[in-house]
């Protein structure tokens, strides 16, 4: 018999950087500045989520117009490093918020694709950067499916745990170490598999995880394919799997009072379409600063998917969408 949610666990096992008596002081200064800054990223995450992405929105929003309708007097190389550094601010913004908040919750997987939105930031050029976030985005998405698995596991010393389908990504408040919640959640996705090939439409609450576990695969595959020198199949697995993706979190029904993912899934998937028109050329020829457009509704869409995210209360729920 699982434990339920309200006498599971209390206290909040989350990771730290080791201390012992044997550590010098600087490395106990180390520690301790850590601490401090992975709380005020914690604490202030929607914040400095919203300020980047806000600021980067409006930067790339306007280049697009200014491309179009030259309203500035400005070189488009300018326009354009001017647009792609904002940008790459607020996914970078993206990535430390969300690593803050696995890294609170002990969640190993999502806190790595958190992460490589950094390094996807500084060196992938603006032109590709929606293309190569499909690889980090899919490896966060680990966090939306397992969240609503409801998993029952066994821990170390033999106690039953069901975690809540409404913080089940949250094994720090389950008293659950970050590697023995990697291990649960690496168990809990082979059978996610297993229900793919088997009854992926079983009536049983959970076609969601399957259909976003399933799309994450293409999606995340789509950079590793154009890094290998084919782009336009590449980008269209990419924004193809996560379109469905954001169409299935449009979809998404949420508790009366808590902020809805519909209008972050509706500007990432105009995001998709205009990150793969741009590279086919048919519908919209002769528009300039397309990636501008794609780069402006990307960080507006993220600050919808953070309040979501981050809902305060006992029943928040959490997810990440493309």
């Amino acid at each position: 018999m699982g434990i339920p949610i309200d006498t599971a666990v209390q206290h909040r096992d989350v990771a730290k950087i080791p201390t012992s008596g044997s550590l010098s002081g600087n490395n106990k200064n180390l520690n301790y500045y850590f601490q401090e800054f992975h709380k005020t990223i914690n604490d202030n995450k929607d914040g400095i989520n919203t300020s980047f992405n806000l600021t980067s929105g409006i930067v790339n929003f306007l280049g697009f117009l200014n491309g179009n309708f030259n309203f500035v007097s400005m070189d488009e190389e300018t326009v354009e490093k001017t647009c792609n550094f904002f940008a790459k601010l607020g996914t970078a913004s993206r990535g430390i918020t969300g690593a803050a908040d696995c890294w609170a919750k002990n969640n190993l997987i999502p806190l790595v694709g958190s992460i490589l939105e950094v390094p996807i930031a500084l060196f992938t050029n603006g032109y590709d950067l929606w293309l190569g976030r499909g690889l980090a985005q899919s490896v966060r998405q680990v966090q939306a499916t397992i969240k609503r698995r409801g998993m029952k596991i066994t821990t170390s010393d033999k106690k039953e745990i069901t975690l809540s389908t409404k913080d089940g990504d949250d094994f720090a408040k389950y008293g659950i170490g970050m590697w023995d919640g990697f291990i649960y959640s690496i168990k809990e996705f082979g059978k996610v598999f297993k229900e793919i090939f088997t009854n992926p439409f079983a009536k049983d609450g959970q076609t969601f995880g399957r259909a976003v576990t399933f799309c994450s695969v293409f999606q995340g595959g789509g950079p590793i394919i154009a890094l290998l020198g084919l782009d336009k199949i590449g980008a269209f697995l990419r924004d193809l799997a996560g379109g469905l993706i954001d169409i299935a979190y449009m979809m998404d029904k949420r508790e009366p009072g808590k902020h809805s993912y519909f209008p972050a899934g509706l500007l990432w998937l105009g995001s998709a379409a205009i990150d793969f028109e741009k590279r086919v050329d048919l519908l919209l020829p002769g528009w300039n600063n397309r990636t501008q457009l794609s780069l402006a509704l990307d960080p507006l869409a993220a600050i919808y998917e953070s309040r979501a995210n981050y809902d305060t209360g006992s029943e928040a729920q959490h997810a990440q969408a493309t």
